[in-house]
């Protein structure tokens, strides 16, 4: 995807990543749960039509619809459980990818990034984040398969009492326009939990790091009132959001009731006569959008606001720059193209070698090659260089998996070494000359 958006000339996307990587097993799940709504949808009508023929004594046509029933509820409850393993065994996937990249990105970031966020940022991407990427796997696809049910059973409650469904679906439709119109007010919530969790883990870490410290100036109580102010906005925002989930849940008891009320009355008040049959066999399609449509499309309506949100701070977080960008930008290379992959030192168990090395810290001098031999990397050698020399007429050759020590006085070998060792076996690219 990095590749991809780099030769387009955009900006790296996670959800195209996780669309390539999982898109695949994301619609075969899709097809299951189809299958699993067109079962739970029609179930009413066949019990209808069973009805309507044993009020009809007609036995054998009733037979029949039982058995339609029957093998309905098997096809419903076989395909219930299944939906359920995958759902959450493909929100595990996307869990656990989300933590192994978020992991691999912490090992790389560079320390000019790693000043620009905190440990409990990390901490919470990897913790109460992703759980949203588990709950996505099992109520995202209710997003579009719950509006897709209720025009159904419009259509189905429609051949029931006509014109008078529109009144009780019409006010189905309503509590979803409420329910999308909570989720961008919800979604822009759960962002700034996570920012005010953030930082009271960040300082929570800074207090137990320093408690010593204190002790013994006995700061507690202002670092007290600190922790408690920074808890109490939180919970602020903790108490907005739980009030948001309890309308949803509210609306959920109350729609099936409602808008069955709403379609005898009007169903009523246009001089029809209601019979027990139309009477069940009107609420029975009503019920059957109850979980699918009732709570768990709301359920995916905030779930899906979390997931957007939480996508884009794990992005964020790996857009920063890592320590292979940053020397990437420090080489320069000599000339107007870069050599050919053939041209390149690439010998099989080679990982670092150099010859009559010279080298200086020096941020405005650079050592240019005037001879012909390179190292592994294709850093050239040199002869001669001007600055301050920190080690000169260096000759090593180091294999893959060798353990190499370096002996010398405290403070000077390392930070002169190291920085030029990782440089090489890190870069992988001919290089011409270069700034250290």
């Amino acid at each position: 995807e990095v590749a991809n958006a780099m030769d387009r000339g955009r900006q790296p996307s996670l959800r195209k990543a996780y669309a390539k990587v999982f898109g695949a097993s994301f619609f075969w799940n899709n097809v299951i749960i189809t299958v699993l709504v067109t079962s739970a949808t029609t179930l009413p009508y066949f019990l209808s039509k069973m009805l309507s023929a044993l009020s009809d004594e007609d036995i054998p046509r009733a037979y029949e619809y039982c058995g339609m029933l029957t093998a309905n509820s098997a096809i419903f409850t076989i395909l219930l459980h299944t939906w359920s393993m995958e759902g959450w065994r493909q929100g595990m996937d996307w869990r656990t990818a989300a933590i192994a990249i978020v992991y691999r990105k912490t090992l790389r970031i560079t320390q000019s990034a790693l000043a620009s966020t905190t440990t409990g940022h990390v901490v919470t991407l990897c913790s109460a984040d992703v759980e949203r990427m588990a709950e996505a796997g099992v109520f995202l696809p209710y997003v579009w398969f719950g509006p897709i049910q209720v025009l159904v059973v419009l259509f189905l409650v429609w051949g029931e009492i006509g014109v008078s469904a529109i009144v009780g679906v019409g006010a189905m439709l309503m509590i979803a326009f409420a329910q999308f119109r909570s989720m961008k007010y919800y979604g822009s919530l759960r962002r700034k939990t996570a920012d005010a969790t953030d930082e009271r883990v960040k300082t929570m870490s800074e207090v137990i790091a320093g408690i010593r410290v204190l002790k013994m100036y006995t700061w507690e109580k202002p670092f007290s009132g600190l922790v408690s102010a920074l808890r109490a906005a939180e919970i602020r925002y903790l108490r907005k959001t739980t009030m948001i989930k309890g309308i949803n849940v509210t609306l959920f008891i109350v729609s099936v009731p409602l808008c069955s009320f709403l379609c005898f009355l009007t169903y009523t008040l246009l001089g029809n006569e209601l019979t027990a049959i139309k009477a069940f066999t009107t609420m029975a399609y009503i019920s059957s959008t109850r979980v699918f449509f009732g709570y768990n499309f709301q359920r995916s309506v905030l779930n899906f606001s979390e997931l957007l949100s939480v996508m884009e701070r794990i992005q964020n977080f790996l857009l920063l720059p890592d320590i292979g960008e940053t020397l990437g930008k420090r080489m320069l290379t000599t000339g107007t193209s870069t050599p050919a992959s053939g041209e390149r030192m690439a010998a099989e168990n080679l990982a670092l070698q150099t010859d009559h090395l010279t080298c200086v810290w020096d941020v405005t001098r650079t050592i240019h090659a005037v001879g012909t031999n390179t190292n592994k990397c294709g850093v050239a050698n040199t002869d001669n260089a001007d600055g301050v020399v920190v080690f000169e007429d260096v000759s090593i050759t180091v294999n893959d998996g060798e353990m190499v020590a370096v002996l010398g006085p405290v403070g000077k070998v390392f930070s002169s070494v190291a920085p030029f060792a990782y440089l090489c076996v890190d870069a992988r690219n001919v290089l011409r000359h270069i700034d250290l």
